[in-house]
């Protein structure tokens, strides 16, 4: 791989700029695809859109992953439109409607199913956000508070849970480099189970997301989102591209639908992940655990089984049920894929353009120019720097992984500081990219799942995920100046993040706790 340096930046920052400047994300990744490649291809114009093209064909068409990634998302839209179809959309709407009293409640449902629903991160954003839209429209929720608390239960969630979609994958990586460095004084899996208590990031976005839902804190585009969905109704920027998923409301729906249908594929999604997930990780072959199969499992062919599955079960139910027949069902599952299109579109030229600042380099450029000649106090926050920047870069943790960690267990290991600690670092940068970068994957379908424009979600996302960020960056700064556990820089870095919030929110001009307060009054006496 050349050697592109400081230029090997350019491609993800031009994106990165021109999306959040201009609000348009398709010509954005577009652009910082094009710069890419016409870098690689030393200024040849023709070379530059061949090789964008070859790029996109390589990465798109990827069998291990992306092409079922696509596949599964397709289903899965096929699956909430069959829902919607059968009138079990509305019909748990207005059940929720009936127990959820308050925009506070509705917005801890949101936040409590995305916890729940832990085992992977493609599979939260995308159900969580289309489940609860209806009810989060219904109390005046604006669709970028949805993707807000869709997308930070996503990767924040999933980075924290033993077991789940992305245990395999890091084992693996720090078991490479076990094995490189002949290191055996623990397992790559406990290893990362080691790390859990010290994602500073991770636990600081969910007492973010908690904080803001019982305080209202908010402050910059988020608080002006929350003021427009109050006091207009308006769930999403109007001026905006439509949003994502909203081709459902062009479906016409059956009058017959209950909660209960609803609730079907939902439950019969979850139930067959997780068998599909003990299928893959080889548990019915015998010798292996629960727990073992679930670190060795195949996440993405499993969720494509499991959508599948659940796709044909629905069918039938829906079928038995006498709400959906057959022309009905189709009609559901065309304008469920259909939905889903934009997101992938969108997905697709993340991919693209992750393809091409992989070629360029551009991960072991930041990490080797950062990382290198630090005071040892300063290395886990200068990691976690790296990883952040990388990953908002780059669009992906993965990749950000993929990259670090064979640099931070080296790193380590010649300082002599804690191996937990470094690794710990990287984990939090790399979702912090994951979180917010307008290029991550888990922003594009909780911005699809929650049926908001993506730049919307981006633009209202990412004042709270830096506050967030800034936060865990104390909390790093204080474990390497202090050591010791993991509890007092967490909890020092949690005071900073409500300070920065009290802070900001009185920066802020849009105060919008008193308009919530007169809303939950008028909520409660209809």
């Amino acid at each position: 791989m050349e050697n592109f340096g400081w230029i090997s930046l350019l491609p993800p920052l031009v994106a990165i700029v021109l999306a959040i400047v201009f609000r348009e994300v398709y010509i954005s990744l577009l652009v910082g695809i094009l710069v890419g490649t016409f870098i690689m291809s030393d200024g040849n114009i023709l070379l530059m859109f061949t090789k964008a093209f070859d790029i996109m064909f390589e990465k798109v068409g990827d069998p291990t992953w992306n092409i079922r990634t696509i596949m599964y998302t397709l289903m899965l839209g096929s699956i909430i439109g069959l829902a919607v179809k059968s009138g079990g959309s509305d019909a748990f709407a207005r059940w929720a409607g009936n127990k959820i009293r308050s925009r506070r409640s509705g917005q801890g449902v949101t936040f409590a199913s995305g916890i729940i629903i832990f085992l992977d991160d493609y599979f939260n954003c995308l159900t969580v956000g289309s489940v609860l839209r209806p009810v989060c429209d219904r109390f005046k929720i604006s669709r970028e508070k949805l993707a807000y608390i869709t997308d930070s239960t996503a990767a924040p969630v999933v980075i924290l849970a033993p077991i789940s979609s992305w245990v395999a994958y890091i084992i693996g990586l720090i078991g490479d480099q076990f094995t490189q460095l002949n290191l055996t004084q623990t397992t790559p899996f406990m290893q990362f189970v080691y790390t859990i208590p010290y994602n500073y990031y991770a636990w600081l976005t969910l007492i973010m997301v908690t904080v803001i839902i019982f305080t209202s804190l908010e402050y910059g585009p988020m608080a002006r989102a929350e003021k427009r969905a109050m006091t207009t109704g308006q769930s999403y920027e109007t001026s905006s591209v439509a949003p994502p998923g909203d081709d459902f409301n062009t479906i016409k729906v059956s009058a017959k639908g209950r909660p209960i249908d609803m609730f079907f594929p939902v439950i019969a999604l979850i139930c067959t992940a997780a068998l599909y997930m003990l299928y893959t990780g080889k548990f019915f072959e015998g010798g292996v655990s629960v727990g073992q199969a679930f670190q060795n499992t195949d996440s993405v062919t499993a969720l494509v089984y499991a959508t599948f599955t659940t796709l044909v079960l629905t069918l039938i139910f829906y079928r038995v049920r006498g709400v959906a027949g057959v022309f009905e069902s189709m009609e559901g599952v065309l304008q469920g894929m259909k939905a889903m299109m934009s997101g992938l579109i969108i997905l697709a030229l993340a991919w693209t353009i992750g393809g091409v600042t992989s070629e360029l380099g551009t991960g072991p450029f930041v990490a080797k120019v950062v990382s290198e000649n630090f005071p040892l106090a300063l290395i886990p926050a200068t990691i976690f720097l790296v990883a952040c920047l990388m990953a908002f870069a780059t669009g992906t943790s993965w990749g950000t992984f993929a990259i670090m960690i064979p640099i931070a267990i080296p790193l380590a290991i010649a300082a002599d500081i804690s191996m937990t600690t470094c690794l710990a670092a990287l984990f939090s940068g790399a979702i912090f990219g994951d979180h917010c970068s307008p290029l991550s994957d888990t922003t594009i379908l909780s911005s699809t799942g929650a049926g908001c424009p993506h730049i919307d979600h981006v633009r209202t996302q990412l004042p709270y995920a830096v506050t967030a960020a800034g936060a865990a960056l104390v909390g790093f700064l204080v474990l390497g100046f202090a050591g010791g556990g993991f509890f007092l820089p967490l909890v020092i870095a949690a005071a900073a993040l409500v300070g920065l919030m009290v802070v900001l929110h009185k920066l802020n001009r849009e105060d919008i706790r008193l308009l919530e307060h007169e809303i939950s009054k008028i909520d409660a006496s209809s």
